[in-house]
């Protein structure tokens, strides 16, 4: 299970790095009002830089297009419930790289309270 896990997050931080941006016409007006959203709640409570809220925007709306591209994927149900696991973690992993330790530490913590 781990492993399968594992090679799924391999898969997608490969998949990231070959598509770092999104078209804007892929993403519809249902994940833009969801990125909106989280930005809107992770500037008030990580205290975002103007920088920070421009990266974390697109991050987020790759990681939305990505999802919905799983979602509506020929996958069975429980291989696509794993593999949108694996693509929130991605996504927990990869705001290391844009926040600040003490956001970092922050942002983690309101991840795991909305599990």
């Amino acid at each position: 299970m781990k492993s399968i896990i594992s090679l799924l997050l391999i898969g997608f931080l490969t998949i990231n790095i070959q598509a770092q941006e999104v078209l804007a016409s892929e993403v519809t007006p249902q994940i833009e009002q969801q990125v909106e959203n989280e930005v809107k709640i992770l500037k008030n409570k990580l205290a975002l830089t103007g920088k920070q809220e421009s990266l974390i925007r697109l991050k987020l709306k790759n990681f939305g297009v990505k999802e919905q591209e799983i979602i509506k994927s020929s996958l069975q149900p429980e291989e696509k419930k794993k593999a949108v696991m694996a693509l929130k973690q991605n996504e927990v992993l990869e705001m290391r790289n844009i926040l600040t330790d003490a956001q970092y530490n922050q942002y983690v913590s309101m991840m795991l309270e909305k599990k």
